[in-house]
């Protein structure tokens, strides 16, 4: 933890230094309410109503505010100069209650105060909080603002603007905040990443204000915050987009230390899925009453996956982990990738410089000695489409050549220093990569397979993506379990829908009669672009095989099945 305390001050620093903005203020809430800023004068926070301090933190301790007691923090100090033009807050919180939808109610975060001390004198220059939100499943993250009218000089109230969130993405969970204010907009980042950005009607910098509240609005009670909150930082200036990343990445929500008990498994499933998981939440895909994320966790559960990488996860992480009582990692919580597993996860996160969107990794403690180094991964699907595989106009060589943006995306991903030294340690902690490829493999492709009548009758000398893998080392663990092809284990994973729905912009797939299908060529299933790999000698494949089809429902695959991909699941031994 020293270590961890010693980075993020590094990184705090030298943002500080960099100067994009000034540290004004800094409260770890470690324990204590000390003001932690590096230099100049200290200013410490004032409790009020007795808040705790929490175990459950970002880092050290984290406080606790009590709603029932109208707990709150004052700083009742001046901690900027008059009429800035720009400055920012940042902080993580976790409310553990939210408005009730359909009431009046009021959580705030924060606001300031007009002098020293709790008043009503309205002097709200910064002031974010939670209202009911627009829909059940919605709360409001509204803020309003006090700036100068630059043609009478005096202050002017400008607000409320909304931002509409699911509860769901909030309630109980840690997010890092940063409301940034230029003078002519405020901007809110949530986990570091640009949400929402309100224009002012009316431009103009920073009316005077004194102290802020933080955990309720300017009269310190009866509008107070519930949950939650750590870190707490005011900047004079906007922080960049890199600066704000930095303050996210650099500190995660911690979880207990890792007790790893036991003897190590002798046997490990791993699945790679694209479930699909935003438009297949519409209510028109349930089946037998159960929507596409409840049959998502049925089928993983069925499986006996003990470690899965998925794809297009897009906010259902938390409730798939919750099902199935697995440890879990995913950048935000409507990212793309996400790693679960049975046992538990550390050292998380994306190789520095590459995309999270496409890249993240976890290591998973099978055991107090023995553990697994997992990466999911995405690979673009832009340029030449998969479907081109059918045209028989299009060359083999021009086919394959489609593959480049794809192989130059993957090349970077394995020569990153990071992942380099991963794989020259695999002897010691076996590696194993999972994604979704978007491009098929040339050991699917050869001149057997076209004297079979397979494949579309294509040869493949060579497919660049997976020919770097197999360079590095890797096992393609299906086709190793499989190498004879024939029409059984041809492996396809694209695509599960059939001739009987099609593909409609923004509203997803929907029924059409077969005969009527306007890209016949787009449906049934014809390529393998789904993968699991493998390196190092101490695990070794010992089965694979596709997943297409929901329980007993075989006569077709989606949308009882709830994804357009099929999923893989590789079984491998463990040499102790």
């Amino acid at each position: 933890m020293q270590s961890f305390r010693i980075l993020f001050w590094s990184i705090l620093l030298s943002i500080y230094v960099h100067a994009d903005a000034e540290l004004k203020a800094y409260w770890k809430l470690d324990g204590n309410f000390s003001n932690n800023k590096p230099v100049h004068q200290k200013q410490n926070f004032s409790p009020h109503n007795s808040p705790t301090f929490s175990n459950d933190s970002v880092s050290g301790k984290s406080l606790r505010l009590d709603r029932s007691k109208q707990q709150y923090l004052l700083t009742s100090s001046p901690i900027r100069k008059a009429n800035t033009p720009a400055h920012s807050v940042s902080l993580w919180f976790k409310p553990e209650t939210l408005p009730k939808h359909g009431s009046r109610e009021r959580y705030f975060l924060f606001e300031s105060v007009k002098g020293e001390t709790t008043d009503d004198a309205g002097a709200i220059h910064l002031s974010l909080g939670f209202w009911a939100g627009a829909t059940p499943n919605t709360v409001n993250l509204q803020t309003w603002t006090q700036t100068i009218d630059k043609a009478t000089g005096k202050p002017i109230a400008q607000g409320g603007f909304d931002y509409h969130m699911l509860r769901s993405e909030l309630k109980n969970q840690w997010t890092h905040l940063v409301l940034s204010f230029d003078s002519n907009t405020f901007k809110i980042y949530l986990d570091g990443k640009l949400a929402k950005t309100h224009f002012l009607p009316k431009p103009g910098p920073a009316a005077p204000f004194g102290g802020i509240v933080f955990g309720g609005h300017r009269e310190g009670i009866g509008r107070n915050f519930d949950g939650l909150l750590d870190e707490v930082s005011i900047w004079q200036g906007n922080l960049s987009n890199a600066n704000i990343q930095k303050l996210y990445t650099s500190k995660q929500p911690k979880t207990a230390p890792l007790v790893i008990k036991g003897k190590a498994p002798e046997e490990l499933r791993l699945l790679v899925w694209n479930i699909w998981g935003r438009l297949n939440q519409a209510e028109k895909y349930n089946f037998e009453g159960k929507s596409a994320r409840q049959r998502t966790i049925e089928i993983i559960k069925e499986s006996k996956a003990d470690i899965i990488g998925m794809i297009e996860t897009y906010g259902s992480a938390a409730d798939i982990a919750k099902g199935l009582g697995y440890h879990y990692y995913t950048p935000s919580k409507s990212a793309n990738l996400t790693i679960f597993s049975k046992y538990e996860l550390s050292d998380f996160g994306t190789p520095k410089g590459l995309s999270s969107f496409s890249f993240i990794t976890a290591t998973a403690h099978l055991s107090p000695t023995k553990k697994l180094r997992v990466y999911c991964i995405w690979l673009t699907s832009g340029g030449r489409h998969i479907v081109s595989i059918k045209d028989p106009k299009l060359s083999d060589k021009d086919f394959i050549n489609g593959d480049n943006n794809r192989r130059a995306m993957l090349e970077k991903f394995l020569s990153h220093p990071s992942v380099t030294m991963d794989l020259e340690n695999a002897e010691n902690l076996p590696v194993v990569v999972m994604g979704d490829f978007n491009c098929v493999s040339h050991l699917d492709y050869t001149k057997e397979s076209k004297s079979a009548d397979l494949n579309y009758q294509r040869v493949f000398a060579d497919a660049p993506t997976h020919t770097a893998m197999l360079e590095k080392g890797f096992t393609d663990t299906y086709r190793a379990m499989h190498p004879r092809l024939t029409q059984e284990t041809l492996g396809y994973t694209w695509t599960t829908v059939g001739l009987d729905h099609t593909y409609v912009s923004g509203k997803g797939f929907e029924p059409v009669a077969p005969s009527n299908n306007p890209r016949p060529q787009n449906q049934d299933p014809y390529a393998r672009i789904d993968f699991i790999y493998s390196l190092g000698s101490h695990l070794s494949p010992s089965s694979s095989q596709v997943i297409k089809h929901y329980k007993n429902h075989t006569k077709r695959s989606f949308p009882e099945f709830p994804s357009d991909h099929a999923a893989v699941l590789s079984t491998f031994k463990i040499s102790q």
